[in-house]
């Protein structure tokens, strides 16, 4: 084994049940709950479990916790910065937190309200924190970006910004996710455009 680096293993495991859940000592198990946290967390992060813990671990009914979660999720004010992007290499795609670039077709990526609306130059992405993103990405959401890309002229080597509403982790992801099947469709390893128009 190399002395300039640790191999680390990470595995979770869980049992096979009938309908993927079943009650076991008075608490219902669901099979592979450990790694789908957008099934059980209702938008709750790791930070804000950490800051309330107190006042979440105090509740004693469901509701009384939901409730909790709700609230606390509901008043966490998203970190914004000033408008913020860049040029990727040499391609005419800009990545960046803001409000985007006037005049240039943008794709505002935030969270929230689940949903895709498209308004001339500017496509809005959100995925619901209860929804499983991975689905509604596949399904909705980059399908609609590549949309957008190709009716503001991507194969014509045209500008268009990818901007997150602004520093939270779902919106930053969102972004890149997006910004990077545009760039894997339309631009080689150099960042020169693939199909190039004449």
């Amino acid at each position: 084994m190399s002395d300039e680096y640790y191999p680390v293993i990470l595995l979770t495991a869980s049992k096979c049940v009938a309908n993927a859940h079943e009650r076991v000592d008075g608490f219902i198990y669901v099979q592979g709950a450990a790694d789908d946290e957008e099934s059980w967390a209702h938008g709750l992060n790791s930070t804000q479990f950490w800051q309330n813990q107190n006042k979440l671990l105090g509740c004693t009914q469901e509701d009384e916790l939901l409730e909790v979660i709700s609230e606390i999720v509901r008043n966490v004010t998203p970190k914004t910065i000033q408008d913020d992007y860049s040029r990727i290499g040499v391609s005419n795609l800009c990545l960046g937190v803001g409000g985007g670039m006037p005049g240039t077709p943008t794709i505002v990526c935030g969270h929230g309200t689940e949903g895709v609306l498209e308004q001339s130059m500017e496509l809005n992405l959100s995925i619901l924190s209860k929804s499983k993103p991975l689905t509604v990405m596949i399904q909705k959401v980059f399908p609609a970006a590549i949309s957008f890309a190709l009716k503001h002229g991507i194969l014509n080597n045209s500008s268009i910004a990818i901007m997150a509403t602004d520093a939270s982790r779902q919106s930053i992801d969102l972004s890149i996710a997006v910004t990077l099947v545009l760039l894997s469709l339309f631009f080689d390893d150099q960042g020169t455009h693939r199909h190039r128009r004449c």
